[in-house]
């Protein structure tokens, strides 16, 4: 069935059976993967066709999504266009569908505002790591009233149907 249906292909980061890797070779009997810290997982295929798999990789786009921390006084367009600037300025991010920067709450004297981004799979972790660190310097740079409080990448719950409703990227790799 997996040869068949084909859900997932050789080059393939996947998630299956609490295992993850990229899929070196698919056989009748079993897959090879090559997990992220290079172990060698041999998995036969009836304990991959038996449950959920994600596919990290077959998707054009990935989101990233961080939660920034500021005081509350702050001006909400001059912060909001610095983090769509970072977004810009941020190698290997995706410009369809467009950033977004929006209000996620306000209270106890900060504003929480989430940046919202694609990337291609395979530039995720990379694009993470760059986005927290150019938000920071972003804000820093405005004045000592826009130092971020909290800077937090967050994952949507795969349950999330915001994720799906307004911009998204392509489905498929063309």
């Amino acid at each position: 069935m997996l040869l068949w249906l084909r859900p997932f292909q050789i080059g393939d980061f996947i998630e299956v059976s609490g295992q993850s890797g990229t899929v070196e070779e698919i056989g009748l009997f079993a897959c090879q993967l090559c997990t992220y810290d290079g172990l060698f997982l041999f998995m036969p295929n009836s304990a991959i066709w038996n449950a959920a798999l994600k596919n990290h990789t077959r998707n054009g786009g990935r989101l990233v999504s961080i939660k920034v921390a500021v005081p509350a006084a702050v001006d909400l367009d001059r912060a909001r266009q610095t983090l769509l600037d970072v977004a810009a300025r941020t190698p290997n991010t995706l410009h369809d569908p467009a950033p977004t920067v929006f209000v996620d709450n306000v209270g106890a004297g900060a504003m929480v505002l989430t940046l919202v981004i694609w990337t291609a799979p395979q530039r995720t972790g990379g694009v993470q790591r760059m986005i927290i660190e150019g938000a920071k310097r972003g804000l820093e740079a405005l004045g000592e009233q826009y130092i971020p409080t909290q800077i937090v990448r967050e994952t949507p719950p795969d349950a999330d149907p915001s994720r799906y409703f307004e911009a998204r990227a392509p489905l498929s790799r063309d």
